[in-house]
This record gives structure tokens, sequence and C-alpha cells, in this order.
């Protein structure tokens, strides 16, 4: 699992930036695409697993734990006490054990996802003008490879809210077990969670804000509207006074006058 960032990342000229989220089935040769347009989050991570997860159990209905391998930074950082509260609420949801294992620093090029799909749809993508979401989802639909890559891409229109920390006791409702050789076990990388013993009221709660319900103002009230409102002018204040220190700091080029040196072929010196 991966998210599909940095070099990589797409810029549509009507609707923003979409946010791809990967997940690649080794031995399905199956890709799964979860096109966000919010941020890249630890909850956008379990909300696009669980979606596809249906799917990839048709394909392993004797499955009863879940293997992810993960890169160690990003949304899914092997660090990340927000990812591992996530992975416990997939967990406490499909009642399986999942078991994450995090690739070291600077080796994120050995995660399989990196050449078996991202590689190909980051060809497709290059080929075409993004105009609109609806082309970025046909182009990944239509990623296909001589080994029979099928890659599935849906669309997810949340929002996801950054700066996300769980409590301490919604950290100490599930079981993290780590594992593995003395180096990796100290550094984390390698651990199962085991969500089956989390109570409902550790659980993460709260209304989920869709674009279309803020541009239509469905089921919003009149606080939320204005809140929203002040978030996004406060936002556009932000945006200003950064452009305004960046001129400010910006060096002027000072007006002096250019020194006379004789031109290399003809010798002639320049007029100060």
């Amino acid at each position: 699992v991966k998210t599909l960032k940095d070099e990589k990342d797409l810029l549509l000229r009507q609707e923003g930036k979409p946010v791809p989220y990967g997940i690649y089935d080794i031995s399905m040769n199956k890709g799964y695409m979860n096109i966000g347009i919010s941020s890249d989050t630890a909850e956008f991570v379990q909300r696009s697993i669980s979606r596809f997860l249906p799917e990839i159990r048709k394909d392993h209905p004797r499955a009863s734990n879940l293997l992810l391998f993960c890169d160690g930074g990003g949304s899914n950082a092997a660090r990340c006490k927000d990812f591992k509260y996530q992975m416990a609420v997939l967990s406490k949801k499909t009642g399986m054990k999942i078991t994450v294992i995090h690739y070291p620093p600077y080796r994120s090029k050995f995660n399989k996802i990196e050449r078996h799909l991202f590689a190909f749809v980051s060809r497709k993508f290059e080929r075409c003008p993004l105009y609109n979401l609806q082309c970025v989802l046909d182009l990944a639909r239509s990623t296909t490879t001589e080994t029979g890559l099928v890659v599935k891409a849906e669309l997810d229109t949340r929002i996801y809210k950054t700066g996300q920390k769980p409590t301490d006791e919604q950290m100490n409702s599930f079981s993290c077990d780590y594992f593995g050789p003395t180096e990796q076990a100290r550094v984390k990388l390698s651990y199962t969670i085991d969500g089956s013993g989390m109570k409902d009221s550790d659980l993460p709660s709260g209304k989920i804000i869709t674009v279309f319900d803020i541009k239509e103002n469905i089921d919003l009230s009149n606080e939320e509207k204005k809140k929203l409102k002040e978030e996004k002018e406060q936002r556009k204040k932000e945006r200003e006074a950064q452009a305004a220190s960046k001129a400010k700091d910006k060096p002027q080029k000072s007006k002096q006058a250019k020194t006379g040196k004789p031109h290399k072929k003809t010798g002639k010196k320049a007029a100060a």
C-alpha cells in the first residue's frame, strides 16, 4: 500500500489536485486505487483499504489475517500513532488481525507496488492531459500490462482533516505486538494489531462532510456554514501573507551601471 505523490503529484486545471492511494495484491496481480481530493491522512489510508477489502477477500476467502507492506513515511509512517490507531479501527470493523511491515528508510524502491502498479499508471498519466477527475479515473482503470494487470479505481469525495491525533485512551484500547530481529524490533518496523477489544467509545466519531455537501450546503446548519466560510477566508489570508513575505524577502536587483569590458571577438569596450 502506498500513496502516489511527490514527483507523481497530479494538478488538474479545474477540480484541484487528486490524491491517489494505491493497493497492490501481489498474488492476484490486481491494483486498487482510491482517488481522494482532500488530504493524505491516516484516516484516508484506512478508508481506502476498507473500501476495497471486500473485493480482496473474494480472491482470498480463507484469509483470517491481513498482511500489509508499507513505506516508512507519509500517511502510513512507521512512527505515526494515528496510522496504528486507524489500523486498529479497521481490525475492529473487519474482525481480522492486521500485520504491518514497514520498509526501512530509503528502501521504498523495493516496494513491489512501485514496479508493478505505479510505474504503469504514471506512464498512462504522462500520455494524456488531466483535465478532470473522470479523466484520472478512466486512465487508471485502463492501465494493463502483458502479465495481466487489472486496476480498479474509485473516487473518494470525503474531506479528511490533517493533524488528527488519537488520545492515550484510544491508543491503549488495542494491542500492538512488535516482532522481528533485535534491530528491527528496536525501530518498530513490524507489528501486529488486534482491535477486537475496542469499545464503541474508542472508535472515531463525527460527521463526514463531502465536497458536494459543501457546494450545495446539504444538511449543514448555519453554524457549520459560518465555520466553513471563516476557515476558507483564513486560508486565503494565510496564502496572501505568505506571498507578501516571500516578495519582501526576495532580493532586489541593484541598478548599477555596467562596467566596460572588452568584447571577446572585437576587443571594443562596452559603453558604461
